[in-house]
C-alpha cells in the first residue's frame, strides 16, 4: 500500500477527512487521540498551521486499525510561539514607573515586571521630585512609589502628581507596616498598598487590579488599617511633641525647642497617651514606632 503524506499547513479539519479520532489530554498538556483509519493509506502526516501542532500517525494495517497520534504545542498548552505573539501584538501592555531610592531595589523590580507579557517599565527613579518629571514626561497607568524618600516624601510626590494628574494610579510599596502610613498614603490617593517582604505575584497582582481601577489592599495591610482608632489622629503639634519624645527629649528640651511652656507640653503629652491609648512615654514611642506616627 502506498504511503500518503500531506503538506505542511494544512488545517486540522483535514485530518478528519481519513481519521476518526477519539482525544484526551495529559498532565503534560500532549493531547493523545486514538484513531481509526477510513482509508487504506498506512501513513498520515498533517500539520496544522492554524494551531501549531503536528501530527503523525502510523497504522500497521490500514482500515481500522487503532493508532495513538500525539499533538504537542510548543510554548503554551492553548497558543504556539507565532500565534501567541500574534495574538499578544494587540494587547497593549500596563506601562509602570517605579519610584525607590535604592537602585538594586529598583532593578529587582523591573525584572519582575518586564518579565510579564502584559506590563513594562517605562520610568525609574529614586527621587520624589524627578518622579514627579517623569510622571509629566512619560504619563505610566500605574506608579510604584516608595514612602520613604530623599527630598520630598513618597505621600508627597504623590499628592504632587495627582494635583495635575487627578487620575493618576498608584501601588505603595515599602517597609512601612503601620496603619498610620497606611492611612496618610490611602488619603494622598494611592490605591494600592504592598509591603516589600511580600510575595512578588502579590505585586504583580496589585499592578492587575489597580490598573482595572480597582484598589488592592492584601489581608495584613487590611488588618493594619482595620485596627485603627478613629479617635487616634494626633494635631500638627502632637505630632511635632511625639516626634521629639522618640528623640528622646525630656518636658523642658521640648518646651524650649518648639517656644510653649513646659505645662503646654505636659498637657499634649498627656493627650498624646489618651489617643494612642498608653499609659506612659515609653509606650508611646513604642507604639509610635510601630504604627508608623514617627519614623527614626
Amino acid at each position: 500500500m502506498r504511503p500518503c503524506k500531506a503538506r505542511a499547513g494544512v488545517h486540522c479539519r483535514a485530518l478528519s477527512r481519513c481519521l476518526e479520532t477519539t482525544r484526551h489530554t495529559d498532565e503534560n498538556s500532549t493531547a493523545h487521540d486514538f484513531i481509526s483509519c477510513r482509508s487504506s493509506e498506512v501513513r498520515h502526516e498533517r500539520t496544522c498551521g492554524v494551531h501549531g501542532w503536528q501530527a503523525h500517525l502510523n497504522t500497521r494495517s490500514g482500515v481500522g486499525t487503532e493508532a495513538i497520534i500525539e499533538v504537542r504545542r510548543k510554548a503554551s498548552a492553548t497558543l504556539t510561539g507565532s500565534v501567541r505573539d500574534e495574538a499578544m501584538s494587540g494587547i497593549e501592555k500596563i506601562k509602570v514607573m517605579v519610584v525607590d531610592d535604592h537602585p538594586l531595589m529598583r532593578v529587582g523590580i523591573a525584572s519582575i515586571v518586564n518579565a510579564r507579557s502584559d506590563m513594562s517599565v517605562v520610568a525609574q527613579t529614586g527621587t520624589g521630585e524627578e518622579a514627579v518629571a517623569l510622571f509629566h514626561r512619560h504619563q505610566p497607568d500605574v506608579t510604584l512609589m516608595d514612602l520613604k524618600l530623599p527630598g520630598i516624601s513618597g505621600v508627597e510626590a504623590i499628592l504632587a502628581i495627582r494635583s495635575t494628574y487627578p487620575q493618576a494610579r498608584f501601588v505603595v510599596l515599602t517597609t512601612y507596616e503601620g496603619d498610620s502610613d497606611i492611612h496618610h498614603a490611602l488619603e494622598a490617593g494611592t490605591q494600592g498598598y504592598v509591603i516589600k517582604g511580600m510575595p512578588f505575584q502579590t505585586l504583580v497582582d496589585a499592578l492587575q487590579r489597580v490598573h482595572a481601577g480597582r484598589r488592592f489592599l492584601p489581608p495584613p495591610v487590611a488588618q493594619a488599617l482595620a485596627s485603627r482608632m478613629p479617635e487616634s489622629e494626633l494635631s500638627s503639634r502632637e505630632q511635632e511633641v511625639l516626634r521629639l519624645l522618640v528623640g528622646g527629649k525630656s518636658n523642658k528640651e521640648i518646651a524650649n525647642l518648639l517656644g510653649i511652656t513646659e505645662a503646654t507640653v505636659k498637657c499634649h503629652v498627656s493627650s498624646i497617651l489618651v489617643r494612642l491609648n498608653v499609659s506612659d512615654r515609653t509606650q508611646a514611642v513604642v507604639t509610635a514606632l510601630q504604627r508608623g506616627l514617627v519614623h527614626l
